[in-house]
This record gives C-alpha cells, sequence and structure tokens, in this order.
C-alpha cells in the first residue's frame, strides 16, 4: 500500500462522525489502483477502486480528491 492519506469529520452537535481514506495500491497484475473508503465512523462503510495508468496520474487524483475534502470540511 501506498501513499495513504485519511480523513475524518466530527460534529457532534449535527450527529456527524465520517471518514475518508485514500491508498494507492498495485493489484494482481501490477496495474496502478487508487482506493478509496468512506462512511460512517465505526461502520464498514463503502469501498471503490479507481485504475490509473501510472502512479503519476494516481498521485494527482489523490491531491485533488484530498483538496477538495479539506475545503468542504
Amino acid at each position: 500500500m501506498l501513499f495513504p492519506t485519511a480523513l475524518r469529520r466530527i460534529k457532534s452537535a449535527r450527529n456527524m462522525a465520517r471518514f475518508f481514506s485514500l491508498h494507492i495500491e498495485r493489484d494482481l497484475f501490477r496495474r496502478v489502483v487508487l482506493g478509496k473508503r468512506w462512511g460512517r465512523i465505526a461502520a464498514a462503510g463503502r469501498t471503490r477502486r479507481d485504475k490509473y495508468s501510472d502512479e503519476g496520474r494516481a498521485l494527482a487524483a489523490v491531491g485533488a480528491i484530498e483538496s477538495q475534502k479539506r475545503r468542504r470540511g
């Protein structure tokens, strides 16, 4: 697993406790995969895996997604 990123958003007044994590890895066929997990803290959450042509594009996607999430809070 390469470049893990974990974000949490907790607002007790709104009963909000969410997580979002990103990681880059290679699959069985050596393709670059960006894994995303999100949901409520203490729950299984949802998962999505997107394939990229190289690690540079996957890193650019991580940077864009992370900055978007941080802007939202």
